[in-house]
């Protein structure tokens, strides 16, 4: 009777554990929804790629509201942005130590306000189709050595650049008919530029 009782009272412990368990799983998966990338967008993580994909716009995100990818930070050494997408919100990817490329599909149009900021690692970039970069989007992005800027480009905001000490060269396209304040102040190794643009 004795050990009857006992198996009923571990019976009714692993119950109320199950529960636990389920309720807080149930909790995650809408803590993860709620920080989603934008209406449309996908992520995944594979190895040390981080791949955007679906269609539409990627929201803005703040320092206190972090991309659903943030917890993968310090892994991600690629990011992939797949035909679909068309931008790449505010501070997406800001302060990325370890991201080394990034690959734009042609439907992005905007690069946010510090979407790449201080990713120290930074050394290639494909900007795809991209029309506008706005301000701070790539600053202090110390390991970028050069960029060549698409043709689609009509604007390059303020501090775009600002502090990409390693940038050697710089292509501007006759497309750019906006370049904003102090876009590459303190590039302090730019040594060649063409500049297409009026």
């Amino acid at each position: 009777m004795k050990n009857f009782n006992q198996l009923n009272i571990f019976r009714r412990i692993l119950c109320a554990l199950l529960f636990l368990c389920l309720a807080l799983s149930t909790l995650s998966v809408q803590v993860f929804a709620a920080k989603d990338a934008g209406k449309g967008i996908e992520w995944s993580f594979e190895g040390d790629k981080l791949i955007i994909s679906g269609s539409g716009e990627m929201r803005d995100f703040t320092e206190n509201d972090t991309p659903p990818w943030h917890k993968h930070r310090n892994d991600i050494r690629a990011v992939i942005v797949t035909d679909g997408v068309t931008s790449i919100g505010d501070l997406a990817f800001y302060k990325y130590p370890n991201v080394v490329s990034i690959d734009l599909a042609p439907s992005v149009k905007k690069i946010g306000a510090y979407a790449f900021s201080d990713c120290a690692s930074l050394e290639m970039v494909n900007l795809g189709g991209v029309r506008h970069i706005e301000n701070s989007a790539f600053a202090r992005c110390v390991s970028l050595t050069s960029i060549r800027l698409p043709a689609t480009l009509n604007a390059i905001d303020d501090k775009a650049f600002y502090r990409c000490s390693g940038l050697v060269s710089i292509y501007i396209p006759s497309s750019v008919s906006y370049i904003g304040n102090m876009v590459f102040t303190y590039c302090d190794n730019l040594i060649g530029a063409s500049i297409q643009a009026n």
